[in-house]
C-alpha cells in the first residue's frame, strides 16, 4: 500500500498491486454518520420504485419463485418490503438499531447486529444476498464477501449496489480535498471501487460468476433550497461525470 493523500484527517491509501484505493479508519470512528438521517432510512418514492424495476427485472430471473433472502444494511427496510410483496421469505440485518426498529416497524423482520458474527441459525442458507450501497462503507469487504458466500445456498446469488470511482476522481479527491465530500461521498464512504475491482473482489472471495453493469440513479434528489444551492448541485454533477463516477449492478453466483 502506498499514500496518495488525505482526506478528514483519513489516510488515502492505494494497493499498488490492483490500484484499489481506500480511506484508513484505524482509530476513526465514523458511526455518527449512520443515524436516522442517513439516506438509508428516508423515504423517497423514486427509490420504492427502483428497486422493485431491479427485483424484478435483473434478480427475480435468478432466483426460486419462494426465496429466502437476507438484506444486510437493510436501512428503513424498503428492499425487504418489495421482496416480500413478492412472496419471499425476507429477514433483514443491520447494525443499526433504529433500522431493525423502522423495518419492523412497516412489517418486515431485521435485527440489528455484526454481519461477521451474527448467527442465522436455520434461516440460513440463503438463496439471494443483497446489499445495497453497503460495500463503499465497509472496513473489510473482502472478509464480508466470504462470509455471504458461506451463507448462501448451492447456485445462491448475491446482489450489490455500489457507487463505482475512476483513478481520476480518486486523483482529483486527493488534491483537492474539499471536494472529496461531493466526487466521492468521503468520509462517509471509504472504499473506492471500480466495476473490475469489485469483479476481482468477488472472485477471490469464491464466487463462480460475476456480472457488473451500470445502473441508472436510484434516488431522488431534494430539490434545491436557493440558486447557490441549485448552482453547487450543479457543479457537483458535471464534476462527478468529469471524474467518470457511475452507479454498479453486481450479480455474483456462488
Amino acid at each position: 500500500m502506498i499514500s496518495v493523500g488525505s482526506i478528514a484527517k483519513m489516510p488515502l491509501l492505494r494497493c499498488v498491486a490492483c490500484g484499489h484505493s481506500y480511506l484508513s479508519t484505524v482509530g476513526v470512528d465514523l458511526s455518527h454518520l449512520y443515524d436516522t438521517h442517513y439516506t438509508g432510512f428516508r423515504e423517497d418514492p423514486t427509490f420504492q420504485r427502483r428497486v422493485r424495476e431491479v427485483l424484478e427485472d435483473a434478480v427475480s430471473p435468478h432466483i426460486p419463485a419462494k426465496a429466502r433472502v437476507l438484506d444486510v444494511g437493510c436501512g428503513n427496510g424498503e428492499f425487504l418490503a418489495a421482496a416480500a410483496e413478492l412472496g419471499h421469505t425476507v429477514f433483514g440485518l443491520d447494525f443499526s438499531e433504529a433500522a431493525a426498529e423502522a423495518c419492523l416497524k412497516r412489517g418486515v423482520l431485521a435485527v440489528a447486529g455484526d454481519f461477521l458474527k451474527y448467527d442465522f441459525g436455520d434461516r440460513a442458507p440463503f438463496d439471494l444476498i443483497t446489499l445495497w450501497d453497503v460495500v463503499e462503507h465497509l472496513d473489510h469487504p473482502f472478509e464480508v464477501m466470504v462470509r455471504a458466500r458461506e451463507l448462501l445456498a448451492p447456485g445462491g446469488c448475491l446482489l450489490l449496489k455500489v457507487p463505482c470511482f475512476t483513478e481520476r476522481g480518486v486523483w482529483i479527491a486527493a488534491h483537492v480535498p474539499r471536494v472529496a465530500g461531493a466526487l466521492l461521498g468521503a468520509p462517509s464512504h471509504i472504499q473506492y471501487f471500480n466495476p473490475r475491482g469489485l469483479r476481482r473482489l468477488l472472485s477471490r472471495a469464491g464466487f463462480a460468476s460475476v456480472h457488473t453493469e451500470k445502473l441508472a440513479a436510484m434516488r431522488s434528489l431534494s430539490p434545491p433550497k436557493n440558486p447557490i444551492g441549485a448552482a453547487k448541485r450543479k457543479f457537483i454533477a458535471e464534476l462527478g461525470k468529469f471524474a467518470g463516477n457511475e452507479n454498479t449492478l453486481v450479480l455474483a453466483r456462488a
